[in-house]
């Protein structure tokens, strides 16, 4: 496959990718998507977000962004989930093959879209959780001095000759 080819067909999918989200911010309730798609937008060729291996950024209402990075193939999700991986960063990816309907990629969409949001909500439940455990202990530590203050002032220290 010639460069031109390639850029046609990555063209295409990313239109698809495209439709879906208008289809999505009009239905979102339709398709089981529980937070509305405030807005999108698609990167631009040499853009900061292109530059970032983002090709759609998505925004919901309840103030998450979700990036997306669209490929056209199997082989070229793989590679990019590899060199994500290399550099530390986690991109959600839809394929798009030829031919492919719009529903399905809906699909995607939304299944991307619920993975990043729980992904989220899990790491709010573990720094809530974090933040309970570390203030139990300063509750704790600031008994115990507390216990020992008293103890002091109670009980004077027995003086043996």
């Amino acid at each position: 496959m010639n460069i031109d080819t390639s850029l046609a067909v990555g063209l295409a999918s990313e239109a698809k990718v495209e439709t879906a989200l208008e289809i999505l911010q009009k239905e979102p309730q339709r398709y089981g998507l529980t937070s509305m798609i405030k807005w999108f937008t698609r990167a631009e060729r040499h853009s900061r977000l292109d530059r970032h291996h983002i090709d759609f950024l998505v925004t919901l209402e309840e103030g998450t962004d979700v990036p997306l990075q669209v490929k056209s193939s199997e082989r070229g999700k793989r590679k990019f989930e590899r060199s994500c991986k290399r550099r530390g960063i986690s991109i959600p990816v839809i394929v798009v093959h030829f031919g492919e309907t719009v529903k399905s990629v809906i699909k995607q969409i939304v299944e991307k879209i619920k993975l990043v949001s729980d992904s989220i909500q899990r790491s709010i439940n573990r720094i809530a959780f974090l933040n309970k455990v570390r203030e139990e202990k300063r509750r704790r530590k600031e008994q115990h001095k507390q216990r020992r203050q008293e103890c002091y002032r109670f009980h004077a220290p027995c003086m043996c000759h």
